[in-house]
């Protein structure tokens, strides 16, 4: 997520430094946003799996498509 959220704040930061107005930057902001993917990866699904119990990894996990 750093890499994403970094990658959003170069385009804000490459439209200022071009002279773009406020609403121009929010805007190139809001293009970047759909480009950014997140992924997860695990060595094991056994601390997962001990965690279902638990109502709110599941409810974190509930908006990621699995």
């Amino acid at each position: 997520m750093t890499i994403g959220l970094g990658m959003i704040c170069i385009a804000a930061a490459r439209a200022a430094k071009a002279g773009a107005n406020m609403s121009t930057v929010v805007k190139r902001v809001n293009e970047a946003i759909p480009q950014i993917h997140f992924m997860v990866l695990f060595d094991s699904l056994k601390y997962l799996a001990k965690a279902a119990a638990s109502a709110r990894p599941r409810k974190l996990l509930g908006h990621f498509s699995i």
